[in-house]
């Protein structure tokens, strides 16, 4: 006696197989951290990052500064922060109105910070991109159109040390500066 087939039960293989391939496939997403400033002042730092996970390895990751670490913040990066690939997205950086304290992002050698967008909250204390001594090299890695926007009352300020270089081959980019707060650009863009 022939065994009998069931039509439906071969109907459900390829969902499994789909099931299993999404289940199985690695994860590829951004990663949105908060500094907290627990080990240093090194922006590439595992543990100065809720959850010990730095952002920048990923185009999109978002760095959040929101007041977790509280006063003035005077942070570097020694080695290249953000993606370094020409994929478009770049870190995000992301100032919330509960960092009161003032903001400083800059290089301690002439590395560079793959950056996408940056978006400062109202009530968020001063932002400076560098600190105008020696080189902070900031490479845009959006597709065409990088935003700023401070919607402080503080100026967000880009120091002359800092160089703007295009990621992705992308030229001209384009840099929006916008929002309801003044920005004060101290080198060519």
């Amino acid at each position: 006696m022939k065994p009998k087939r069931h039509p439906h039960s071969l109907l459900h293989l390829p969902s499994l197989v789909f099931t299993a391939a999404v289940f199985i496939a690695p994860s590829a997403h951004a990663v949105s951290a908060t500094w907290n400033g627990a080990t240093n002042t090194e922006l590439t730092t595992g543990g100065n990052w809720v959850g010990s996970v730095t952002p920048g390895a990923t185009n999109g990751d978002i760095a959040t500064f929101d007041g977790t670490q509280a006063g003035n913040l005077s942070l570097t990066w020694g080695g290249t922060w953000g993606p370094t690939s020409a994929a478009g997205g770049g870190l995000n950086l992301s100032v919330l109105g509960t960092q009161t304290g003032s903001l400083t992002l800059d290089a301690t050698t002439a590395s560079a910070v793959g950056l996408g967008n940056i978006t400062i909250a109202s009530s968020a204390g001063a932002f400076s991109l560098g600190d105008g001594i020696g080189t902070s090299n900031a490479t845009l890695r959006t597709a065409s159109t990088s935003t700023f926007t401070n919607n402080s009352s503080n100026t967000a300020t880009i120091a002359s040390d800092v160089v703007f270089t295009s990621g992705n081959a992308v030229n001209p980019r384009t840099t929006v500066y916008t929002g309801t707060g003044n920005w004060l650009v101290n080198n060519a863009v």
